[in-house]
């Protein structure tokens, strides 16, 4: 938790100083994946880290993506002309629905288990990557509409939310399968027990 904190302070920093205004459409998504390949080496290497990553319940990991609402955010640039159709409005929406989807497995606990958060998690990351992709190409087209992306506070996302997000959906893809593969050992405890 510290780390994420120190993480989260070191982007505001960085986003405050508006250097990463200046960052090219290539610089920003390799620090998305950068960001990304750190967070996942370390959730592997580093055992205090790996132990808090496995200690996250599902509806915490769902509760991350509750930040995609500022998809609603994207969709009001677009709306006054600051972001491109394909980022602003397409990405908004298709983060709102994952947000607004996540809200509600996290009110229906049942469904944070099985085939439905699976689906879910599915949807969410071919849409983050999805949006990752978009902000890239868009920026490659042209940098100026992709502006507000590199300016304070949205430059948060890059440097910090969205690298989490991606992490969120393997780290419930892992937890998942690992649910599924122990499923016939639980069981068959609870079998043995209730004999």
């Amino acid at each position: 938790m510290r780390a994420l904190l120190i993480w989260f302070v070191l982007a505001m920093g960085i986003g405050l100083s508006g250097k990463f205004f200046y960052a090219s459409p290539q610089f920003v998504a390799a620090t998305v994946w950068g960001l990304v390949t750190i967070t996942l080496i370390l959730i592997w290497k580093v055992r205090a880290v790996h132990s808090f990553a496995l200690t996250l319940q599902s509806k915490h990991l769902l509760g991350f993506n509750l930040v995609r609402f500022v998809g609603l955010v994207f969709i009001y640039l677009y709306s006054v002309g600051r972001f491109p159709l394909s980022f602003g409005l397409l990405g908004g929406i298709g983060d709102c629905a994952v947000a607004a989807s996540a809200a509600a497995l996290i009110c229906v606990p049942r469904w944070q288990r099985g085939k439905i958060v699976l689906a879910w998690n599915a949807v969410g990351l071919v849409d983050i990557v999805g949006v990752v992709f978009t902000a890239m190409r868009e920026g490659l087209r042209d940098p100026l509409p992709m502006e507000p992306l590199r300016q304070f506070p949205l430059d948060l996302l890059p440097l910090f939310f969205v690298p989490l997000i991606i992490v969120s959906h393997l780290l419930i893809f892992f937890t998942g399968c690992e649910l599924h593969r122990n499923e016939p050992l639980r069981r068959a405890a609870s079998s043995h027990n209730g004999r």
